[in-house]
């Protein structure tokens, strides 16, 4: 767990990541950012199927 901790730290200081990723724990929004990620890629996925589904 040390070491991502530390990966996102990295991540978030080096790349100028958005506020929330420097004053929140790191990890904690590397977490976050990567939930909010899924959940779009999924919602894309369903939707994709339910437009080939009615023929949309």
């Amino acid at each position: 767990m040390r070491l991502l901790e530390t990966l996102a730290w990295e991540v978030a200081t080096f790349r100028h990541l958005p506020d929330e990723a420097v004053t929140q724990k790191p990890v904690v929004w590397l977490f976050a950012e990567y939930e909010r990620v899924a959940e779009a890629r999924w919602r894309g996925t369903t939707e994709q199927i339910a437009a080939t589904q009615t023929g949309v």
